[in-house]
């Protein structure tokens, strides 16, 4: 389910109440959060049914909600793209993405070993994206820096994705979206995401 959390009004009440003046606050910070559990209620867009897999199978818990998306580059009924598209517009400023990554411990091959962590072609934001559109990757951001540590069987790490977006780039004003494309090669390799959290700068009036 997608939620956005204007993050800065709990910080401004907490400012409110140490007896810090909020508008002062909020002339140096103004952020959202655009958060989504990954869930199978129709947010994402997947190549098919097999995508979402329940609490806990293969040793992978979901951080947010019941399930987690799993990716895969095995078969095209686990891979290719997962996007979700979001009723907001890009605007100037850092943004700071992340996401939960796990490593299924299973399914295992004839030697018992579970596949390794799978491999995309992009994970990350787009931009001008639809139900039936994934949008286009934003190549445009300063990528500033990113964490990707290597995640074991059955365990869980958090990914981060940090962007800047300058004052004339060429996408602002259209609504940001977030892909996973995970290309079908036949190879033993899959990995399971949940939990994804967009920090932005708040629309400006």
């Amino acid at each position: 389910m997608k939620s956005i959390l204007a993050w800065v009004i709990s910080v401004l009440l907490a400012f409110t109440c140490l007896g810090i003046n909020p508008a002062t606050v909020a002339a140096q910070e103004s952020i959202i959060v655009i958060q989504n559990d990954v869930e199978d209620d129709g947010d994402w867009t997947v190549g098919s049914d097999k995508h979402f897999f329940p609490d806990g199978a293969e040793g992978c818990k979901a951080t947010a909600g019941k399930v987690t998306l799993g990716m895969a580059n095995s078969f095209p009924q686990y891979g290719g793209k997962a996007f979700v598209n979001f009723d907001f517009p890009l605007v100037p400023g850092d943004y700071v993405v992340t996401i939960d990554v796990c490593n299924f411990d299973g399914p295992k091959d004839k030697n018992g070993v579970s596949a390794d962590l799978a491999h995309a072609d992009y994970i990350g934001l787009t931009v001008g994206g639809s139900k039936d559109n994934p949008g286009t990757l934003l190549t445009t951001a300063i990528e500033t820096s990113s964490s990707k540590p290597r995640v074991k069987w059955a365990e869980t790490k958090e990914w981060s994705f940090k962007y800047t977006f300058a004052e004339n780039d060429p996408n602002l004003g259209s609504n940001i979206g977030f892909l996973i494309d995970a290309p079908t090669k036949g190879e033993f390799l899959n990995m399971s995401f949940d939990n994804l959290k967009i920090k932005a700068p708040s629309v400006k009036n």
